[in-house]
């Protein structure tokens, strides 16, 4: 099972995202781009894990969970990592940093105490809309610098654990489960195996 840890989006925000990933698929050459239902917020990729990883996993994140309040994040500010001849375009998170990086640090300090690996790059916190996007660089440049200003503002009140999978050849992610963060009430539920 491939798993990774995530900050959840509801509905409204991801058809917000998904107006200023319009712009860029209208102005690309060719690109992947990702699915307005996988939006989310990456706190840590772990990859392939073993059932047995899974539970160690489920405890670490409740633990986590209940030592974070829940907390407001904006996104916006369009961006991209360059590779070769192509973009990653994402969404940066231009308030809440703090909040987020300190999520991101106790999952990777407390899942390394597990034995998982640490990510060896720094964290970066955003939101991708796409990966192997070809734009001409005055196209890119103008959704760039040139559109209306976008950022939305997100009530963060729980983290997931998500599943990464194909279904028909189309890349899915699944919710195993939500953790709430303290300030907030939420059956918890219990793991859903696939």
């Amino acid at each position: 099972m491939r798993v990774f840890i995530a900050v959840p989006f509801d509905d409204k925000t991801k058809k917000s995202f998904a107006e200023v990933q319009k712009e860029l698929i209208e102005g690309s050459i060719s690109g992947k781009f990702t699915d307005w239902n996988n939006f989310h917020l990456t706190i840590k990729f772990i990859g392939e894990v073993t059932e047995e990883e899974i539970m160690k996993i489920d405890g670490t994140l409740s633990s986590i969970a209940k030592a974070h309040h829940s907390f407001t994040l904006q996104i916006g500010g369009l961006d991209g990592f360059t590779r070769g001849q192509t973009i990653i375009p994402w969404l940066a998170v231009k308030r809440g940093k703090e909040k987020i990086f300190a999520l991101n640090n106790d999952v990777e300090e407390a899942l390394y105490e597990q034995g998982l690996p640490k990510e060896s790059r720094p964290y970066q916190a955003h939101m991708t809309l796409g990966r192997k996007v070809r734009i001409s660089n005055d196209s890119w440049s103008k959704i760039k610098h040139n559109r209306e200003p976008f950022e939305v503002s997100v009530h963060v009140t729980s983290i997931v654990l998500m599943e990464s999978t194909r279904q028909d050849g189309k890349l899915v992610y699944r919710i195993l489960k939500e953790y709430p963060l303290s300030g907030k009430r939420m059956d918890s539920g219990h793991i859903r195996l696939f």
